[in-house]
């Protein structure tokens, strides 16, 4: 198992896991027989959830003092980062990091046992 996240803190590996509740490798006995642990699965994701609509939404409330109430100024603003901005292309470029998913699994005593 890999990239998953135990009490908020992120484990890359098993290891980690280990390492974060003091898994003790020379005595596994310390742990309970049925002993097993809840973590949150990840996915990798760019840094920042950009798309035209976000994009221009943050651009509006950065500059709310400068857009006219009568116009229309959001919507060619809109209109002109979607023929401007490859975004898909700034997604793939921008850094990624493990985010949790909202999916869980089971770390088991045999499990930790295992990696050592």
């Amino acid at each position: 198992m890999e990239n998953f996240f135990y009490d908020s803190e992120f484990c890359a590996t098993l290891y980690d896991l280990a390492e974060a509740i003091s898994f003790n490798e020379d005595n596994p006995n310390e742990l309970a027989d049925d002993f097993r642990i809840k973590v949150e699965l990840s996915t990798l994701e760019p840094i920042f959830k950009v798309d035209a609509d976000s994009l221009c939404q943050l651009l509006a409330d950065a500059n709310e003092d400068r857009l006219s109430e009568d116009s229309n100024d959001e919507e060619e603003v809109l209109k002109a980062l979607k023929e401007c901005i490859d975004f898909e292309k700034l997604r793939q470029l921008l850094p990624k990091y493990y985010y949790p998913n909202n999916q869980f699994a089971y770390v088991t005593k045999a499990d930790l046992i295992d990696i050592f």
